[in-house]
């Protein structure tokens, strides 16, 4: 594996592939944890365009924490590029394997312009509450409050989906109303009222078996971070008064078993934490 020129970084600063600041660009925060960090001389950031090829190496030295106990850098990289990032710790002379890596998605684009609003649309009655998490298995919600840069695990939750509560007007079979998901910016879809759920999640991304049922969606198997963004509105069709828009960002993991422990001599392996 080559390796590009090196620099060292003191804690707190950022890697910068583009400036920081520069047009076009975006910062990433890059977040890890190591077993023994009061052994580890240097942190090596590796970032590369494809897994597990890195055209880019920074060693950090003394990097800063954040609340949660992790270490952390931030890293400027282009608008629409895909950045996939490892991370290896350097003691005695010695340098760890490297970490788990994670895969770093441009921003999406919005959905585009909307349609011209109708004449006189109103005041939007239709609202949604929260995002669940939908065990497609059981049938269950497996998190009734999931929110942005939460992790999903493929080996624990092979099949999910994500749906939406939606407040009493779009919970009401004979009330006309729909919501448009979008996920990761490509062309929304668009669901109506067409059944009574009570206070189970009435929308999701995955076909409705039965009332409350979902099938999964391959969106929670794909590894990577996704963006699904929901929008109510009193009409069918995704027609009439438009609700309030909200988004969630989350990453999907494959799991499994940790990776075997490093040579003896070699500090330890760190672990790359949610960004």
């Amino acid at each position: 594996m080559m390796r590009a020129m090196r620099t060292v970084l003191l804690g707190g600063l950022a890697i910068g592939l583009l400036a920081a600041g520069e047009a076009g660009a975006r910062t990433e925060r890059l977040r890890w944890t190591h077993p023994d960090p009061g052994n580890v001389d240097r942190y090596t950031i590796y970032i590369g365009s494809a897994s597990r090829s890195y055209g880019t190496t920074q060693d950090v030295v003394a990097p800063p924490t954040d609340g949660s106990n992790a270490f952390f850098v931030d890293i400027t990289v282009a608008d629409d590029a895909t950045v996939f990032v490892a991370v290896s710790a350097t003691a005695n002379g010695l340098e760890s394997d490297l970490s788990n890596e994670r895969r770093r998605d441009p921003v999406p684009p919005g959905p585009g312009d909307p349609p011209d609003p109708d004449p006189d649309p109103g005041t939007a009655q239709a609202d949604t509450q929260r995002f669940v998490l939908w065990n497609a298995t059981t049938n269950q919600i497996a998190d009734g409050d999931f929110q942005t840069d939460e992790v999903v695990t493929v080996t624990d939750l092979p099949c999910a989906t994500v749906g939406v509560v939606p407040n009493s007007y779009l919970q009401t079979a004979n009330t006309p109303g729909s919501v448009r998901f979008t996920v990761n910016g490509n062309v929304p879809e668009c669901t109506d009222v067409d059944v009574t759920h009570d206070d189970e999640p009435p929308y999701a991304l995955g076909s409705e078996v039965t009332t409350g049922d979902f099938e999964c969606n391959d969106l929670l198997a794909t590894v990577g971070t996704h963006t699904v963004t929901v929008t109510p509105f009193d009409g069918d069709g995704c027609t009439g008064a438009e609700g309030t828009t909200r988004m969630v960002r989350f990453i999907v993991e494959a799991g499994g078993a940790p990776p075997p422990p490093a040579p003896l001599g070699k500090p330890g392996r760190p672990t790359l934490v949610p960004f």
